[in-house]
């Protein structure tokens, strides 16, 4: 019964080996991993991973073996054998631990170990030649060390030159002769080859010498600049050039002297007690000049003994609105250009008026201003006043001292004289100075009262730019004025 049964069980096995159909034995699977020092699963054999699904379906490299009669180890033929068609034999990938029947469970390339090599090719311009790699081991490994490149030393093939560049031809020797030089050629690294002619013939010019001696005319005269010029007569070494002469020095400026043809006065004086009053020359033209022939500076008079008891005090603090009207002219520029003429303004600023045609060197100029008197010396017989106008654009008001010299007459009627020298600036130098008559009358208390120049005149002199010459104005002028209450006097005068 017992031999019954075991025949019956291997010819069962028999028939599902030979229908690709059988139950997992682990036996085998644990025999393979024992001999191979591997882990596989099931699914190195079978399809299915589970050994008590049903039914077990070998895979090929499971129908493989068993064809081989499960041998251990696995015959030559089978180890050699690709099952799975992924490149690497069942051999590699059970030597890998990757299932032989599985396309995607791939060994790992070996890397390799050794390579023949192309001969070495060409050395190249970089200093550097290169083979290939004809074949690797073990088969089919990939990566390594092959050496397929090494340093070398480059020769450059010989080429004749057919093209060349130059450098500029140098200087003309005492010989008649100029060089140059090859400064490239092509192609690259050629030699030889004809190039241009690298001397030529040429003309030599001896080189230029400095001037280091000189020879000079006298000094000139001294210009108005203060400065004066010589002529370089003759120079060594002979044929020479340049160098550094002097031509020029500074000097002191001594203008010509001029006899003055033209004058203006200051006021006549009191009336003296010997029935005499005298002026004063104030300017002459033109500028820096002496001498001439001014006109009388003594005149006789009536002299007026002076009122002892004089008092004027009753015009202290009184304000008068005058007119001031100017004419001046420029004195010896006749033939300045007018583009240049730097000339300042008159003492008093005013607005320029032409009521008429005046020939071009003649200024008429017209203003309002206020006399404002508030002191009274006794001894001097002074009023002191101040002269105040409106500056250019009406930016404020100007303003000059103007003492009021009493000559004669009465508190209420008198004549007095002013004459003022002064400076605008470090360029101008102003005189002026006039005569007037001055009414007055008192009604109810209250002073009113006129002012009236009767003879009034300024003069000017002017530096313009650095020239040592001095432009000179002179002009008359007339101021007409009578006094004003508190109330109509501007709040702005000092």
């Amino acid at each position: 019964m017992k031999k019954k049964i075991t025949l019956f069980l291997f010819v069962a096995a028999v028939a599902l080996g030979l229908t690709g159909t059988a139950f997992a034995v682990p036996g085998y699977r644990d025999s393979f991993n024992a001999n191979y020092g591997t882990s596989y699963s099931c699914l190195l054999c079978h399809v299915n991973p589970d050994p008590n699904s049903q039914p077990t379906t070998r895979n090929a490299f499971g129908a493989a073996w068993a064809s081989a009669g499960h041998s251990i180890p696995m015959t030559l033929t089978l180890a050699n054998a690709d099952t799975d068609g992924d490149g690497a034999t069942n051999g590699a990938e059970v030597a890998a631990g990757t299932y032989p029947a599985n396309s995607n469970s791939t060994p790992a390339p070996a890397t390799c170990t050794s390579f023949t090599y192309s001969a070495w090719g060409d050395c190249q311009s970089n200093n550097t030649q290169t083979r290939m790699i004809e074949s690797s081991l073990p088969a089919g490994c990939t990566g390594g060390s092959p050496v397929t490149s090494q340093t070398c030393t480059y020769v450059p093939p010989t080429q004749t030159c057919t093209s060349f560049t130059y450098s500029a031809w140098g200087a003309c020797q005492p010989n008649n002769t100029q060089t140059r030089t090859i400064a490239s050629s092509s192609p690259p690294n050629c030699t030889g080859g004809p190039p241009d002619p690298l001397s030529q013939s040429c003309t030599y010019v001896p080189p230029t010498q400095t001037c280091t001696s000189f020879t000079y005319s006298d000094w000139g005269v001294c210009q108005s600049n203060n400065t004066q010029t010589r002529m370089v007569e003759s120079s060594l070494p002979a044929a020479c050039t340049g160098g550094s002469p002097v031509t020029s020095q500074t000097c002191t400026y001594v203008p010509p002297t001029q006899t003055c043809t033209s004058f203006t006065y200051s006021a006549w004086g009191a009336c003296q007690q010997d029935n005499t009053q005298t002026r004063t020359v104030a300017t002459s033209s033109p500028a820096g000049c002496a001498g001439g022939t001014p006109g009388p500076l003594s005149q006789s008079c009536t002299y007026v003994p002076p009122d002892q008891n004089l008092d004027m005090s009753i015009w202290i603090g009184k304000t008068l609105k005058v007119k001031i009207e100017t004419r001046g002219y420029r004195v010896g520029d006749d033939e300045e250009d007018d583009d240049q003429e730097s000339e300042r303004e008159a003492i008093i600023a005013l607005d320029r008026e032409k009521p008429g045609d005046h020939e071009s060197k003649d200024d008429y100029r017209r203003e309002e201003g206020y006399l404002k008197i508030s002191a009274w010396d006794p001894v001097n017989k002074v009023l002191e006043a101040n002269l105040y106008g409106q500056n250019e654009e009406g930016r404020g008001r100007w303003s000059i001292p103007l003492p009021l010299q009493y000559i004669s007459g009465t508190n209420l009627n008198f004549l007095c004289s002013a004459q003022v020298t002064g400076s605008e600036d470090d360029n101008d130098d102003v005189t002026y100075a006039f005569t007037a008559r001055v009414r007055g009358t008192m009604k109810g208390g209250v002073l009113k009262g006129t002012f009236t120049t009767v003879g009034g005149y300024y003069a000017q002199s002017i530096k313009v730019s650095d020239a040592p010459e001095r432009k000179d104005r002179t002009g008359h002028f007339r101021i007409n004025g009578k006094v004003v209450p508190d109330s109509r006097v501007p709040t702005d005068l000092e």
